[in-house]
Protein backbone atom coordinates (compact mmCIF):
# COMPACT_ATOMS: atom_id res chain seq x y z
CA UNK A 1 0.00 0.00 0.00
CA UNK A 2 1.05 3.42 -0.75
CA UNK A 3 1.43 6.07 1.90
CA UNK A 4 0.44 3.88 4.15
CA UNK A 5 1.95 4.16 7.98
CA UNK A 6 3.92 1.03 7.37
CA UNK A 7 5.27 2.34 4.52
CA UNK A 8 9.27 3.40 5.15
CA UNK A 9 9.31 4.99 1.99
CA UNK A 10 7.65 8.00 2.84
CA UNK A 11 9.12 9.89 6.26
CA UNK A 12 6.89 11.08 8.86
CA UNK A 13 5.87 14.44 8.71
CA UNK A 14 7.89 15.69 12.23
CA UNK A 15 11.20 14.34 10.37
CA UNK A 16 10.35 16.50 7.43
CA UNK A 17 9.97 19.88 9.77
CA UNK A 18 13.00 18.92 11.35
CA UNK A 19 14.83 18.80 7.85
CA UNK A 20 12.92 22.01 6.50
CA UNK A 21 14.09 23.52 9.83
CA UNK A 22 17.60 22.67 8.93
CA UNK A 23 17.66 24.20 5.64
CA UNK A 24 15.67 27.72 6.91
CA UNK A 25 18.93 27.62 9.67
CA UNK A 26 21.42 27.00 6.77
CA UNK A 27 20.53 29.17 4.23
CA UNK A 28 18.79 32.22 5.83
CA UNK A 29 21.89 33.71 7.62
CA UNK A 30 23.53 33.63 3.88
CA UNK A 31 20.62 36.29 2.70
CA UNK A 32 21.41 38.76 6.24
CA UNK A 33 25.27 37.95 6.13
CA UNK A 34 25.81 41.43 5.29
CA UNK A 35 23.62 43.21 7.98
CA UNK A 36 24.71 40.67 10.73
CA UNK A 37 28.06 38.77 9.42
CA UNK A 38 28.94 37.52 12.96
CA UNK A 39 25.51 36.36 14.09
CA UNK A 40 24.76 34.67 10.71
CA UNK A 41 28.00 32.65 11.24
CA UNK A 42 26.84 31.49 14.57
CA UNK A 43 23.31 30.42 13.30
CA UNK A 44 25.28 28.56 10.22
CA UNK A 45 27.58 26.99 12.30
CA UNK A 46 25.24 26.32 14.87
CA UNK A 47 22.99 24.64 11.89
CA UNK A 48 25.73 22.46 10.37
CA UNK A 49 26.38 21.18 13.86
CA UNK A 50 22.98 20.33 14.34
CA UNK A 51 22.54 18.50 10.56
CA UNK A 52 25.48 16.43 11.29
CA UNK A 53 24.65 15.63 15.21
CA UNK A 54 21.37 14.34 14.40
CA UNK A 55 22.55 12.41 11.29
CA UNK A 56 21.12 14.06 8.06
CA UNK A 57 24.16 14.20 6.44
CA UNK A 58 25.84 11.50 4.52
CA UNK A 59 30.36 11.57 4.54
CA UNK A 60 30.16 13.09 0.81
CA UNK A 61 28.25 15.95 1.73
CA UNK A 62 29.95 17.20 4.30
CA UNK A 63 31.77 19.44 2.28
CA UNK A 64 28.63 21.08 0.73
CA UNK A 65 26.89 21.20 4.16
CA UNK A 66 30.05 23.79 5.16
CA UNK A 67 29.31 25.88 1.79
CA UNK A 68 26.67 28.10 3.51
CA UNK A 69 29.25 28.74 6.36
CA UNK A 70 31.90 29.87 4.17
CA UNK A 71 29.73 32.13 2.11
CA UNK A 72 28.95 33.91 5.81
CA UNK A 73 32.44 33.40 7.33
CA UNK A 74 34.00 35.55 3.64
CA UNK A 75 31.32 38.50 5.13
CA UNK A 76 32.72 38.36 8.68
CA UNK A 77 36.29 38.66 7.20
CA UNK A 78 35.38 41.60 5.14
CA UNK A 79 32.98 43.62 7.18
CA UNK A 80 34.52 42.79 10.87
CA UNK A 81 37.42 43.96 12.37
CA UNK A 82 40.62 42.45 12.41
CA UNK A 83 40.42 41.03 16.15
CA UNK A 84 36.72 39.74 15.98
CA UNK A 85 37.24 38.46 12.77
CA UNK A 86 40.55 35.59 13.38
CA UNK A 87 38.33 35.02 16.59
CA UNK A 88 35.17 34.27 14.56
CA UNK A 89 37.10 32.45 11.85
CA UNK A 90 39.68 30.17 14.19
CA UNK A 91 35.93 29.00 16.20
CA UNK A 92 34.50 28.24 13.20
CA UNK A 93 37.47 26.74 11.58
CA UNK A 94 38.29 24.36 14.74
CA UNK A 95 34.57 23.12 15.43
CA UNK A 96 34.07 22.91 11.62
CA UNK A 97 37.38 20.45 10.91
CA UNK A 98 36.47 18.46 14.25
CA UNK A 99 33.16 18.02 13.14
CA UNK A 100 34.18 16.76 9.51
CA UNK A 101 36.79 14.25 11.24
CA UNK A 102 34.15 13.24 13.52
CA UNK A 103 31.90 12.65 10.82
CA UNK A 104 34.81 10.64 8.69
CA UNK A 105 35.76 8.79 11.32
CA UNK A 106 32.30 7.19 11.46
CA UNK A 107 32.77 5.14 9.19
CA UNK A 108 33.95 1.77 8.51
CA UNK A 109 36.93 1.19 6.81
CA UNK A 110 38.20 4.79 6.64
CA UNK A 111 41.95 5.58 8.19
CA UNK A 112 43.61 8.43 9.92
CA UNK A 113 44.29 9.52 6.20
CA UNK A 114 41.22 10.05 5.43
CA UNK A 115 40.65 11.84 8.66
CA UNK A 116 43.24 14.14 8.40
CA UNK A 117 41.73 15.22 4.89
CA UNK A 118 38.37 15.67 5.93
CA UNK A 119 39.28 18.05 8.56
CA UNK A 120 41.41 19.87 6.10
CA UNK A 121 39.68 20.41 3.33
CA UNK A 122 37.17 21.58 5.66
CA UNK A 123 40.08 24.25 7.13
CA UNK A 124 41.39 24.66 3.70
CA UNK A 125 37.47 26.32 2.28
CA UNK A 126 37.15 28.30 5.38
CA UNK A 127 40.58 29.98 5.21
CA UNK A 128 40.30 30.97 1.81
CA UNK A 129 37.00 32.21 2.00
CA UNK A 130 38.24 34.46 5.26
CA UNK A 131 41.20 35.02 3.30
CA UNK A 132 39.77 36.48 0.24
CA UNK A 133 37.11 38.61 2.80
CA UNK A 134 40.25 39.90 4.28
CA UNK A 135 41.76 40.90 1.30
CA UNK A 136 38.80 42.97 -0.06
CA UNK A 137 38.26 44.91 3.25
CA UNK A 138 41.99 46.14 2.76
CA UNK A 139 41.39 46.66 -1.17
CA UNK A 140 38.49 48.76 0.14
CA UNK A 141 39.82 50.64 2.95
CA UNK A 142 40.89 54.21 3.20
CA UNK A 143 44.22 54.78 2.51
CA UNK A 144 46.23 55.50 5.82
CA UNK A 145 47.56 59.46 5.83
CA UNK A 146 51.39 59.25 5.31
CA UNK A 147 53.61 60.68 8.71
CA UNK A 148 54.21 64.27 8.79
CA UNK A 149 58.02 65.16 7.60
CA UNK A 150 58.99 62.26 5.65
Amino acid sequence: MVGSAASPARPHWSELVVDAVLAVALCAPVAVRRRWPVAALIVTTAAVLAAIAMGLVFVGASAMLVLPAVLVLYSVGRAEPARRAVDAALCTAVGLSLLAVLLVMAVPGTTSFDHVGAGGLVVAQLSVAWLVGRAVRQRHAPPRPSPAGG
